[in-house]
């Protein structure tokens, strides 16, 4: 759930491989649903909003075994029909279950963490993008601790930005 522009944007996944837009226009009293995209993982789905109010949503497209970014200029707005971008994954994103999380810093540089578990199994490799063009191009780490850092085990990313840091 987001806030942008005096709208709010809500997106909920569900277990069949679903994801469920609903948005609202008055702080929550009531809502509107949007629509429903197939083929996206459970737990891949993140959303922030950028500085002039643009929302960013990123999920993982099972269909494609991609990670999609689209950016929408109201809550209202369906994400099927808006402009896509994949990200530069290495290779097809062929996890059930995808944690993904997405951050948008205080000068408008996005960010989307997930994890692959998949290509050096058991190894988990945190992985962490980056878009410094609202989102329009992404690049990902491949140096440094951040772009082959293996952690342990988890089930669920989250993250915030707060003064210009992601945490």
């Amino acid at each position: 759930i987001r806030y942008a522009r005096g709208q709010i944007i809500a997106l909920i996944t569900d277990t069949g491989g679903r994801l469920h837009q609903l948005a609202s226009a008055d702080l929550g009293s009531s809502w509107r649903f949007v629509e429903t995209v197939a083929g996206v993982s459970g737990q891949g789905v993140g959303v922030d909003v950028y500085p002039d109010g643009t929302i960013l949503v990123v999920y993982h497209r099972t269909a494609t075994d991609k990670i999609t970014a689209v950016r929408l200029g109201s809550a209202f707005a369906p994400i099927s029909e808006a402009p896509s971008v994949d990200l530069p994954t290495g290779s097809d994103v062929t996890q059930a279950e995808v944690p993904l999380t997405v951050t948008i810093d205080a000068d408008g540089t996005a960010y989307a963490i997930t994890d692959d578990s998949v290509n050096d199994a058991p190894s988990l490799y945190l992985i962490v993008y980056e878009s410094t063009d609202g989102g329009v191009t992404w690049t990902e780490y491949t140096d440094g601790p951040v772009g082959s850092l293996e952690l342990g085990r988890w089930s669920m990313l989250r993250s915030v930005a707060s003064n210009g840091r992601v945490y």
